[in-house]
């Protein structure tokens, strides 16, 4: 559904995220997922302790990274969105406001309209209600609005005698600094590539977080003026040439400004009674780093940068590794291709050998064979590590249903989970996806009681859900447990009875592990009352469906009152 004050912005941006080029839409596609995983992830850890302000500042920088990200590949209502949401958390990082469950229902209200967005550029079209003005609105209400404060003579003094602000700057601005320097004159004389412009884009992105994060104003007017020239021309504007000098011209204020704070912070660290008796940890090691960070032209500091660059691109690398489906194929058609040779070279090897070839040649001929099949082996175990990812992936999706059911039905829910870093190929993870939402939704709603009705119970008034997973002999066992009320098996059996699965002779000596087996029967339930998050006959129907397609088991153990243990089994699975 598209409300009438959205249809405009919505069909702009179907109209837009169709021009951004493929590769640079992957990649957006990519990061953008990644930053609203680890936005859902840090805010849950925030509801739990408001004060801790490590999530707060992760928040912050995953949805800057969007916004600049957005801005890049032209994609202006992402990064409308991002604005104020951005706003937000900056002025909770910076004490304006403090963190409450407001901001953590507006939050998770944005990210999800932020990931129908993304969908959108992978599906090529819009498949779910999405609410952008609404959304935007609900975020502008929470900020603060102030008036903006010049920035005082004794200012960068008073930020420079914070050690953690003082570290930060050296340790961000320092290296990105050089990268914008560097790869600037590049993008000036318009001879930088696309790979090599998402690299600077990030480097002016960090140095204006950075900038921020000091209360640098002047460094952050200049990096500010940078970005926008940067989005400009890489935009699709024709009338741009005029602009590069202009880009050239800022980035050496800049470049100057920042020299001028690390002027300053050398002053401090050479004369530390200037910055009011403040001790700084790591003042050596920020000393040496000091005396790198001078702007120059010596070929060092240029390979430095060249460097800090490829490190930059290494770690990003390391971060997250993504291979398309079509890679995938054709590296097992290569495969298949190679097994080929190989059977067709045996038989033409065969033939020489009864035709006399000597020795020489043959013995020859086989160090081929057997490179050949050595690089096979290897092309096939290298198509089957590209495919696994950490069964963890999975499990990062859970904790946001859980605090979503939770506020819904008033119960207090705590997640845990074990196995996380072992590796899966690609398939089987999503094909696990769905079932354990069911499971883990059913046992919310189903199993975990309400507090007053644990208490009466004489269990803790919060429930748990356990959610192991263990690899053996080529077998992956993920078991779901709960403490809750458990399966009444007497209700099962009276539905069986009423819906004609079993006779009444029969319902006197049917087994427990037998009655379990109707759960998984299309439409059967137990639950007299249909609720939004379950009681429709369908879960564990899915459940069974998606686990049989892998050639899997589901077993279900419960003992009333005390809890329920579900355990999927998947044989045949290889992992590392």
């Amino acid at each position: 559904m598209v409300y009438p004050e959205d249809e405009k912005n919505l069909n702009e941006y179907i109209k837009l995220s169709s021009t951004v080029p493929d590769s640079l839409k992957a990649d957006f596609i990519a990061e953008a997922e990644e930053h609203l995983m680890q936005i859902e992830e840090n805010l849950l850890v925030l509801e739990k302790n408001p004060m801790d302000p490590n999530p707060i500042h992760a928040i912050f920088r995953s949805i800057h990274s969007i916004k600049g990200a957005s801005n890049y590949v032209n994609l202006k209502l992402i990064a409308n969105i991002a604005d104020n949401f951005e706003t937000l958390f900056d002025q909770i990082r910076k004490g304006i406001q403090q963190f409450n469950s407001s901001h953590a229902d507006a939050v998770l209200i944005t990210v999800d309209v932020l990931k129908a967005l993304v969908k959108i550029l992978i599906k090529g079209k819009m498949e779910s209600e999405i609410r952008i003005s609404a959304t935007i609105n609900l975020m502008s209400k929470l900020l603060v609005h102030q008036p903006e404060k010049a920035e005082s003579a004794t200012s960068t003094k008073n930020d420079l005698s914070d050690p953690k602000r003082l570290n930060n700057f050296h340790s961000e601005c320092s290296k990105h600094s050089l990268i914008i320097r560097f790869l600037g004159k590049e993008f000036v004389a318009q001879t930088l590539n696309q790979k090599k412009q998402i690299v600077l884009r990030q480097s002016i992105t960090a140095i204006k977080v950075c900038a921020q994060q000091a209360g640098f104003s002047k460094m952050m007017q200049k990096v500010s003026r940078l970005e926008a020239l940067f989005n400009q021309l890489t935009s699709d504007n024709q009338q741009k040439e005029n602009n590069y000098p202009e880009f050239g011209k800022i980035n050496k204020e800049l470049q100057i400004e920042i020299s001028q704070k690390n002027a300053e912070i050398r002053e401090l660290l050479q004369h530390p009674k200037n910055a009011k008796s403040v001790k700084y940890p790591e003042i050596e090691k920020l000393t040496t780093i000091s005396g790198t960070t001078t702007v120059s032209d010596s070929g060092s500091t240029e390979n430095q940068l060249e460097s800090s660059t490829n490190q930059i691109t290494k770690d990003s690398q390391n971060t997250s590794t993504r291979v398309s489906s079509h890679q995938l194929d054709t590296f097992v058609d290569l495969n298949n291709n190679l097994l080929d040779l190989k059977l067709k070279y045996q038989t033409i090897l065969s033939n020489l050998a009864r035709q006399g070839l000597n020795s020489q040649n043959f013995a020859e001929l086989k160090k081929v064979e057997s490179s050949l099949g050595f690089i096979s082996s290897n092309i096939q175990q290298t198509v089957s590590d590209l495919r696994l990812i950490p069964i963890k992936s999975l499990f990062q999706k859970l904790p946001r249903i859980i605090r979503d059911i939770s506020r819904k039905t008033g119960k207090k829910i705590q997640l845990r989970t074990t196995g996380d870093n072992i590796d899966l190929d690609k398939s089987i993870v999503e094909t696990l996806a769905d079932p354990l939402i069911h499971l883990v939704r059913n046992s919310c709603d189903h199993g975990i009681e309400k507090p007053a009705e644990r208490y009466q119970r004489g269990k803790p008034l919060t429930g748990q859900i356990l959610i192991e997973a263990l690899y053996e002999n080529s077998t992956i066992f993920i078991t779901l447990s709960d403490d809750g009320i458990g399966i009444n098996h007497e209700k099962i059996k009276q539905v069986a009875l009423r819906k004609g699965m079993i006779t009444l002779e029969h319902s006197y000596s049917i087994d427990n592990d037998s009655l379990m087996q109707f759960l998984f029967h299309p439409g059967f339930t137990t639950v007299e009352k249909i609720t939004e998050i379950s009681g429709r006959g369908v879960g564990m129907d899915v459940v069974m469906t998606d686990i049989k397609k892998v050639n899997g088991t589901v077993k279900i153990k419960s003992e009333p009152g005390k809890g329920t243990q579900v355990i999927l089994c998947i044989p045949n699975i290889k992992n590392q």
